[in-house]
């Protein structure tokens, strides 16, 4: 019975992670690629380590995170340009600190 729901639990995650993609636009703001194994959520305001203690993980995170697109709080990027990304944040912080 667990088995079960944690395949529907899994399944609903990955429509709603489609469902975000797709409203940020399918592809990465930076660079241009698009696919999805690759692309991942950004947040521009705030961390996902914040995200998750309150939205939880999972299709309850996707879930709110499409009620919150519109406010830009989050951009689409590949693996690669988010990896940039946090590291260049991460660089920054250090040389203000």
């Amino acid at each position: 019975m667990r088995a079960h729901l944690n395949r529907l639990e899994r399944e609903s995650a990955r429509r709603k992670r489609v469902a975000v993609l797709s409203a940020l636009g399918d592809k990465c703001n930076r660079c241009g690629f698009s696919d999805t194994r690759a692309l991942q959520i950004h947040h521009t305001v705030g961390s996902y380590r914040e995200d998750k203690k309150v939205f939880g993980t999972g299709a309850h995170y996707y879930r709110n995170v499409l009620k919150l697109i519109s406010t830009g709080k989050y951009e689409l990027l590949c693996a690669n340009c988010h990896a940039i990304e946090t590291f260049e944040q991460g660089s920054q912080r250090r040389r203000v600190a």
